[in-house]
């Protein structure tokens, strides 16, 4: 509560789920009529869990929504800044889910910078409208890693006149038929201190 500081309400993870150290920044999603409420949040952890959480209705009934992540990235890389998003079909934005876009790593502690893994960002397709229905009426089902097309940073083709490197990203077509979204491998910065 924002006026007294209470917690309205706890929602617990499914049974078998686990937060690890917590859970990362949060993203809300607002109804897009007048009214602008506040129907779901996204969310990752420390265990490389997408959340989405519905807030639709009386407290009581907030829950996870689908009883399950959205996307669990591999290796559970946990993930820490708050997710964005945007519609999935920005020419018809309230009717075919929306994109969210996250990336893995945490610097909460010094052991932190032990981790020497991958890093990378990800784009996983929610497939549920605002309204709760489905995109397309196909049914729930988690995004996987086969699902999504690999996209790489690139040199550009151009450089400054003083020398500075440009990079680009590829541009690797998704097919939205059989495909969830996308990922980009990062290099970890603290790999070139260990070599």
């Amino acid at each position: 509560d924002a006026l007294t500081g209470d917690v309205i309400r706890t929602i617990p993870l499914p049974s078998g789920y686990s937060a690890g150290r917590g859970l990362s920044g949060v993203t809300l999603l607002r109804n897009y009529n007048l009214n602008h409420r506040v129907v779901a949040a996204y969310a990752g952890d420390a265990n490389g869990h997408l959340w989405k959480f519905n807030l639709t209705g009386a407290p009581a009934d907030w829950s996870v929504e689908h009883n399950r992540p959205l996307f669990t990235v591999p290796g559970n890389r946990p993930i820490f800044g708050a997710p964005a998003w945007q519609p999935h079909d920005l020419k018809n934005p309230w009717s075919d889910g929306f994109m969210v876009v996250f990336a893995t790593g945490m610097m909460l502690e010094e052991g932190d910078l032990d981790d020497l893994g991958p890093q990378a960002i990800y784009g996983i397709w929610d497939q549920q409208n605002v309204d709760g229905s489905m995109a397309n009426n196909v049914a729930f089902t988690e995004a996987l890693p086969t699902e999504l097309q690999e996209q790489q940073v690139q040199v550009s083709s151009a450089t400054a006149r003083n020398g500075v490197t440009y990079y680009g990203i590829t541009d690797n077509a998704i097919d939205w038929n059989t495909q969830r979204g996308w990922f980009m491998t990062l290099q970890n910065p603290h790999q070139s201190d260990a070599a």
